[in-house]
């Protein structure tokens, strides 16, 4: 396949300016504004099916960053935006299978990203990206969440429990599933 889409910039600019909308997005607009977002996946793929998925991956990780950074102006009906984040998400694992990332480093980047999100990003990466995590990378995520768990308080406080509760049922769940993984 011959991508002949715009150089990398290009699209990062036009990422930023789709993404980051200079005003609020209400009701009936999330569609039109998804859409939008959805068509970079086409760079995306042309990107990755050229060698370039190293590009993409950088483009795809910026892209959701900036709709995360940016979810509260978009009225949403709490399905196509999570959605949107799952597709993202899936076009991040086929760049993985193109670049090959190192295992332990991207297990520390998963966890980094997956325990700060307030959007669920990569909560499912133990399973959606085990083949490029391989059994070292799973074990690292495996680590991770023992140690994250290690830190839970023994008494959580409601505040600590509506700001954390979330963070902390992903590490116990990461920590049952993953520990020990041999």
């Amino acid at each position: 396949m011959f991508y002949n889409g715009d150089a990398v910039e290009t699209i990062r600019e036009k990422i930023t300016a789709t993404v980051v909308p200079g005003f609020e997005i209400g009701w009936g607009g999330e569609s039109a504004y998804v859409a939008l977002v959805e068509s970079f996946l086409y760079d995306f793929r042309g990107l990755i099916s050229v060698g370039r998925a190293s590009e993409a991956l950088d483009l795809i990780e910026w892209t959701i960053r900036k709709l995360e950074s940016n979810w509260d102006r978009v009225e949403s009906d709490g399905i196509l935006l999570p959605r949107l984040l799952l597709e993202l998400q899936d076009y991040h694992l086929k760049a993985c299978r193109e670049v090959k990332p190192d295992p332990i480093e991207l297990a520390r980047h998963l966890f980094d990203w997956a325990t700060t999100s307030e959007h669920r990003v990569f909560e499912n990466a133990p399973k959606t990206h085990a083949e490029v995590l391989g059994i070292d990378g799973l074990n690292e995520l495996g680590r991770l969440a023992a140690e994250g768990t290690a830190l839970i308080p023994a008494e959580i406080t409601a505040d600590d429990r509506w700001k954390n509760g979330d963070r902390y049922e992903l590490l116990k769940t990461w920590a049952e599933a993953l520990n020990p993984r041999r």
